[in-house]
């Protein structure tokens, strides 16, 4: 990666890092079939927990590191799930790229709401 490149995503990966957050409460606010609770406490940091009875039965955390960047998630789930999702510059734009492979926001979106409706396990 270029100087240029390098400079394009650190300025440009914040407002990844919240596009990517707004995608993740406007799909979880169409999950059915139990409560949501999102944590926000601090800018670089989101929760997600699905509720039932009162007690947390998945949780997806996600945060943001602007040093590096990128984003480390996690579903909390027998497994422990994780990954890593970082940002390349590609013709002028920045992207997110899982593995080594660009993924829309869409795709990235629906791997992570999986983990609340249990279909990562």
């Amino acid at each position: 990666m270029s100087e240029g490149e390098r400079n394009q995503v650190d300025f440009e990966a914040s407002s990844k890092w919240k596009e990517l957050i707004e995608a993740v409460k406007d799909a979880c606010s169409k999950l059915g079939g139990f409560k949501l609770y999102i944590d926000e406490n601090s800018p670089n940091e989101f929760i997600a927990k699905r509720v039932h009875d009162g007690i947390a039965v998945k949780r997806l955390r996600l945060e943001f590191d602007p040093l590096v960047p990128k984003v480390s998630w996690q579903c909390c789930n027998p497994n422990e799930t994780r990954g890593e999702i970082s940002f390349r510059a590609f013709n002028g734009s920045v992207v997110y790229v899982v593995g080594a492979q660009v993924k829309i926001l869409n795709e990235i979106v629906f791997v992570l709401t999986r983990c609340l409706t249990g279909e990562i396990a």
